[in-house]
């Protein structure tokens, strides 16, 4: 069952930041995040589109985003990770309102993961506004990790 962030009970079932792991080259040379960096999709025919979160619960979060690894070992998010704070997600929410996004986001585990989650907005965006959202998410972040801050997280964590 999907938890989403509707209601007020929002504070109380979503922790106060999130983790967005990078598949893709997405840091820029000025050391800030490029739009790239998040990406809807459409699964499950649930007439959204996701792009894939870690809920930062507690350090277990960084930790799985650090050391997961695809099926032929190379590390799934090999070009590093951003956190966002939940209340500059939240703020974008009223934002994206007005531009009728339907932003929104959720706690969604998966097998291996219960820090999942998605951020979520409308299907059928044009190419225009699915930009403007993502530059908007890339700008919100406190904090970047690059891959080899992410490989030191697993060194402390007694992790290769």
């Amino acid at each position: 069952m999907t938890n989403d962030c509707t209601g007020t009970q929002a504070k109380d079932k979503f922790p106060d930041s999130l983790y967005r792991g990078f598949t893709q080259p997405t840091i820029q040379s000025d050391g800030s995040l490029g739009g790239n960096a998040f990406e809807f999709k459409e699964f499950d025919n649930r007439g959204i589109e996701e792009c894939s979160i870690n809920w930062d619960d507690d350090e277990g979060s960084l930790l799985l985003i650090a050391s997961q690894a695809k099926d032929d070992g190379r590390r799934q998010f090999r070009f590093g990770a951003c956190r966002i704070p939940r209340s500059e997600i939240d703020h974008m929410r009223g934002l994206t309102t007005a531009m009728a996004f339907d932003f929104s986001y959720e706690r969604r585990p998966v097998e291996g993961n219960h820090y999942h989650g998605n951020l979520l907005c409308k299907t059928g965006l044009s190419t225009a506004s699915k930009k403007a959202l993502c530059g908007m998410l890339a700008m919100l972040n406190d904090r970047i990790y690059t891959r080899d801050e992410l490989d030191r997280v697993c060194s402390d964590a007694g992790m290769q």
